[in-house]
């Protein structure tokens, strides 16, 4: 399952028993006739962790923990037959999910985001960095009947709250 542009493949067995497949890629960018090209090298762990090193300084780490977790949200598959962090090495690096770690080093920071949407960056210098994410509740906009507030209800004209009693009456 490899995306090579030209169909030509380097497959690298090292002694520790990792495996290296380094290929070329060619993307799209935005815009007409556009398009970007840069070697990927893909270093497949004994342990099952995997690693992406892309020509223009991006690197993404899936730990044979996440590959795992990957797997068992996923497809569930046998490990080894599991494809499911080949999404995740291939995603936006914003959409990546929780426990993918990226680097960028064109921007000299690594980055990571949290089950919550929360992102946590190293820069170069050792600063650190968080966004963290807003809620705004959406587990009711997957319900098919939006939630509507009760309105106050009274008979009569007007509505006087009982702690505004006090209040003179507008003019």
């Amino acid at each position: 399952m490899v995306r090579s542009n030209d169909g030509r493949v380097l497959e690298t067995y090292l002694p520790d028993g990792t495996f290296v497949e380094t290929y070329k890629e060619v993307q799209q960018l935005p815009g007409i006739d556009t398009f970007s090209s840069n070697f990927i090298h893909l270093i497949r762990r004994p342990d099952g962790g995997i690693v992406k090193v892309k020509g223009d300084g991006e690197l993404v780490i899936i730990t044979p923990e996440q590959r795992v977790r990957l797997n068992r949200e996923g497809q569930n598959k046998e490990l080894g037959k599991d494809i499911d962090y080949f999404y995740e090495l291939f995603a936006v690096p914003n959409e990546r999910k929780s426990g993918t770690y990226t680097v960028q080093c064109n921007q000299n920071r690594f980055f990571t985001i949290d089950d919550e949407g929360n992102k946590f960056f190293v820069y170069a210098t050792g600063e650190t960095r968080e966004r963290i994410a807003v809620s705004f509740k959406l587990d009711n906009a997957q319900s098919e009947e939006p939630e509507i507030p009760e309105s106050p209800k009274f008979e009569g004209a007007v509505y006087v709250d009982e702690e505004a009693k006090f209040l003179a009456a507008p003019k």
